[in-house]
């Protein structure tokens, strides 16, 4: 077994320095978040021979239950036999078991023997804007062993093979399962340091891939050094040197990572005398004593707390005061439609549909602007330490010339004319309507009319029903005969009654 060099690195992006730095936690990750698929996953075809798997199988029931391998035996070897056949059905699951085991129990601290790697400085350091940390290998947090078997707890070179042979679980070794990756995997010279998550001192929550974030408290003594990339922030910068300034990382060296020409990676101990920039290269900065360096960190420090301030709230209230007046403005036009003239009687329509595209286009305007007033801040907080921590006088009010500064100016001024144009234009409209409304009178009592409407008729007086055209005569009625009145029925008389 190899030892490790004397120094080996690690490379993290500028997210973490708040931690490693600041709190001296580092994360080891979980082997699923690993950025090979492949990781504790070797190619497998079957357990174990039959004489193997008898004897593992024998060395775990003796360890586990006593006396259960008495009884299997007792079956026949064709009970055994079985036993073998169903577990070689079963290892995918078993497969899958061992690996959930060691994901949810092991974390893994990934190190490189190289400090200058281009391509490991653009992929796990933000593309340069990250750092990386010097560790002294030799340190006793690096090994934290149990026993001289023990395949965990101490530093572990990666091995890289070309093709990685299949075989069988039970003939696996730690080297292999745990120690070895494609030959693709060579550029980053890894050691790896797991360790059991028991000892890990904070969980700090989910990833982004929802997995549990869980740190370990790092000797401040194991480190060595810490390098900035070679595309790092000024206010990056500048948040790093406080943090090496405590009593605990005092004996940490800043250095700075430089890209030359030809793309490769130096490490520098004094900060590089030119930086690339849209501007153009800065002059090296003079050298700067302790009592020039405090009034600028105390000023840089002020002006970038009330940037974060500005970004936090990433607007102000003449913008908040525009998009709500916009917003009633558009809404007050609307209710006027609605309620007091109707869109099919309204006049200058042209007016109308004018004042809802200029309060849109305020709105949308201001709303933009949100995201271009963040854009400048930032850039305001790199100019701040340009100008405060390298002293580029250049760099005094740079800002402003930015064309995110510009932008936010321009739409400033755009929505404050979208505003204006569509209130005049509502103000115009609305004072027409209300007006033409006003002199034609209740549209209830005396409707409008198109044009000059023909006179009513006065009927001619008639004694009889109203009649349309000339009616026919009435016709005269001829006499009927009358039927015969009925005669009187003779008086009843006394026959033989004298009178």
């Amino acid at each position: 077994m190899s030892l490790p060099p004397a120094k080996l690195y690690k490379y993290m992006p500028p997210e973490r320095a708040a931690s490693v730095l600041g709190k001296l936690l580092i994360r080891f990750s979980q082997v699923s978040v690993m950025n090979d698929i492949e990781e504790f996953k070797p190619p497998i075809h079957g357990l174990a021979m039959d004489e193997t798997f008898q004897q593992k199988f024998r060395e775990r029931a003796d360890a586990l239950y006593p006396g259960l391998m008495a009884l299997v035996e007792a079956q026949g070897p064709e009970y055994m036999k079985k036993v073998h056949e169903q577990a070689e059905k079963n290892l995918s699951q078993t497969i899958k078991k061992i690996y959930d085991i060691n994901d949810k129990n092991f974390g893994i601290l990934s190190l490189s023997e190289n400090p200058s790697s281009k391509f490991m400085w653009d992929k796990y350091t933000a593309e340069g804007r990250g750092f990386c940390v010097e560790f002294d290998s030799s340190h006793q947090w690096f090994n934290q062993k149990k026993a001289e078997d023990d395949d965990l707890r101490h530093l572990r070179r990666i091995s890289y093979v070309d093709d990685r042979t299949p075989a069988y679980l039970f003939a696996l070794e730690a080297e292999d399962y745990l120690y070895t990756k494609e030959k693709k995997w060579e550029y980053e010279s890894e050691w790896r340091l797991i360790l059991n998550f028991n000892g890990a001192a904070s969980n700090v929550g989910k990833d982004h891939t929802e997995t549990d974030v869980l740190l370990f408290a790092i000797p401040p003594d194991c480190l060595l050094s810490v390098t900035v990339g070679y595309d790092a922030s000024p206010e990056f910068i500048a948040e790093v040197k406080p943090a090496l300034a405590e009593k605990a990382l005092s004996h940490v060296k800043l250095k700075y990572a430089k890209q030359k020409e030809d793309s490769s990676v130096d490490i520098e101990e004094e900060p590089p005398g030119s930086t690339p920039s849209e501007e153009g290269p800065c002059e090296q900065s003079p050298p700067k004593t302790s009592d020039q360096s405090q009034p600028n960190l105390e000023l840089y420090g002020e002006h970038k707390k009330q940037a974060i301030e500005n970004i936090n709230s990433s607007t102000d209230s003449f913008d908040q005061n525009l998009l709500t007046l916009s917003s009633a403005a558009l809404g007050v036009s609307l209710a006027f439609i609605k309620d007091i003239v109707p869109l099919d009687k309204a006049i200058w329509l042209w007016l109308l549909f004018t004042s809802w595209i200029c309060f849109t286009g305020c709105i949308l305007a201001t709303l933009a602007s949100f995201q271009v007033s963040i854009a400048a801040q930032k850039e305001f907080l790199k100019c701040l330490g340009r100008y405060y921590i390298d002293r580029a006088p250049e760099y005094l009010d740079k800002h402003l010339e930015s064309r995110s500064a510009k932008l936010l100016t321009g739409l400033t001024w755009l929505a404050a004319a979208f505003f204006l144009v569509g209130l005049v234009s509502t103000l115009i409209f609305c004072v027409g309507n209300v007006s033409r409304r006003s002199a034609m009178g209740d549209s209830k009592s005396a409707p409008l009319r198109e044009g000059r409407q023909p006179g009513s008729m006065t009927p001619i007086p008639d004694s009889g029903s109203e009649q349309r055209g000339r009616q026919p005569a009435t016709m005269t009625p001829t006499p009927q005969p009358q039927p015969p009145a009925p005669q009187p029925a003779p008086a009843k008389t006394d026959v033989g009654k004298k009178p």
